[in-house]
């Protein structure tokens, strides 16, 4: 089995998982508004244990927004306004759950949890499932298997000293219940 790496070496500790979003072409400001985060509340700054950050950055030509035991990137809302003109890649594991999803142009094309059969998409094409079972062989994890699949689509490498470092961070206000 592979050694830890980031994201869950940071999310090692508490267990309490994390939910992270890649954007085709946009910029970190585009995420931020994707999420209904202030632009002007977001501050460059690395990395703390706090949970309720929603921190982003970009790999290559992609956008992320990570959240550290946090669920706002699994919103429809929020996949909407992020896929709007573009794809975005969703990869959530919560430490007991994994979930993947790929949304193109405010339209979920496909929703899953990796190696769970009863989560299948009903619907041809479903590359992304096709692709992420060849890749859950035994000894392979879930979650670490998703995010590769990613990495390969995006072709970049999500690294500890990119999540630790600097990035624009926004503290999300998850005291009010927002529409899905």
């Amino acid at each position: 089995m592979a050694a830890e790496r980031a994201p869950w070496t940071l999310t090692a500790p508490t267990g309490a998982g994390f939910t992270i979003t890649f954007t085709r072409g946009i910029s970190a400001e585009q995420v931020l508004a994707g999420y209904g985060a202030p632009a002007s509340e977001a501050h460059t700054v690395p990395w703390s244990a706090d949970s309720r950050m929603l921190r982003v950055g970009l790999l290559n030509r992609w956008a992320f927004g990570y959240e550290e035991q946090g669920t706002e990137g699994l919103r429809t809302i929020v996949l909407k306004a992020l896929s709007e003109g573009t794809d975005t890649l969703v990869l959530h594991d919560s430490g007991s759950s994994v979930r993947f999803e790929h949304w193109r142009d405010s339209e979920r094309l496909e929703g899953f949890e990796p190696g769970r059969p009863y989560s299948r998409p009903r619907w041809e094409p479903r590359p992304y499932w096709d692709r992420l079972q060849e890749k859950l062989v035994p000894g392979v994890r879930r979650a670490p298997a998703a995010l590769a699949l990613i990495e390969q689509q995006i072709r970049a490498v999500l690294t500890e000293e990119v999540l630790t470092g600097p990035l624009l961070s926004v503290r999300l206000d998850t005291s009010a219940p927002l529409p899905l």
